[in-house]
């Protein structure tokens, strides 16, 4: 009746999850279907017809700055929170020791998750393996076999609103004028997977030397202004700002209206591929 998929994790790994989610409700068509999610990734679970509540708590784990505290307080609060919606099935989407013990805390009847690298897994009365060199949708299937589930995971999807999708419009009307758009994405969550600002303006520049007719448009957080700003001043090319702009539902829409899209491995790239831009 009750079922708790736990995913804290990024992005792009919460994006990949999306057609598992929509599987559960396939094969338990009158269940209920709660998601806990860090608060930075709430957007793309919202309005999913599949999903009844979003749960947000941020794990420090998960938190890209130095700072990482742990706070006990709201943990408990937590707990007791899940614990009094007594859910059936528990679903630890990553494989950590904090949910896999998480799932235990709060008396789900079936809790299922990995056996990876993480100690925990002994928490779960359903384990299953995975192939960490396979694609990372894949693992799910493994999940889906438990249920008697053989087919494969549709494409994920983000559902914007109708407002959304105006808006998004009406700035590109307004700044874009309907020309082709290649779409730049320069940052990422993780540093070391950043190509420098100072690449991709030299990038822009060789493919305005064979092909002028596109319009170069710039993706981000406001978080990201400083790398936008280097891009810019290193580059001759008219590059349009755009970052800041976006909700992550709007930004999956206006990936849709790209001709190209270049970036770093971060979530955006799995917006776009699954585009098919």
């Amino acid at each position: 009746n009750k079922i708790l998929v736990v995913k804290i994790a990024h992005i792009g790994d919460g994006f990949i999850m999306l057609p598992f989610i929509n599987v559960l409700k396939e094969v338990f068509k009158n269940s209920q279907i709660d998601v806990l999610a860090l608060s930075w990734t709430k957007e793309i679970y919202e309005y999913n017809p599949a999903i009844n509540n979003i749960i947000v708590y941020d794990y420090f784990r998960t938190i890209r700055t130095k700072k990482k505290n742990l706070n006990f307080k709201k943990i408990f609060e937590l707990i007791e929170n899940l614990k009094a919606k007594k859910y059936d099935i528990f679903i630890d989407a990553r494989g950590e020791p904090f949910t896999a013990f998480l799932g235990f805390l709060i008396q789900a009847k079936h809790r299922i998750g990995f056996i990876g690298d993480e100690i925990g897994s002994f928490f779960y009365t359903h384990s299953v393996k995975y192939n960490k060199k396979e694609y990372e949708g894949n693992k799910y299937l493994n999940i889906l076999e438990l249920f008697d589930y053989q087919k494969k995971l549709s494409s994920p999807k983000i559902y914007p609103t109708e407002k959304e999708k105006q808006k998004v419009e009406n700035i590109v009307n307004s700044r874009l004028k309907g020309k082709k758009i290649i779409g730049l994405h320069i940052t990422s969550g993780a540093h070391y997977k950043i190509w420098p600002s100072e690449n991709f303006a030299k990038l822009v520049e060789k493919i305005n030397q064979k092909y002028s007719e596109f319009e170069f448009a710039v993706l981000g957080t406001n978080s990201d202004k400083e790398y936008v700003q280097c891009l810019m001043n290193n580059s001759s090319i008219e590059i349009q700002d755009f970052s800041g702009l976006f909700n992550i539902r709007e930004t999956y829409y206006f990936i849709s209206k790209f001709c190209l899209f270049i970036g770093n491995d971060a979530a955006l790239v799995h917006f776009a591929a699954n585009l098919d831009i």
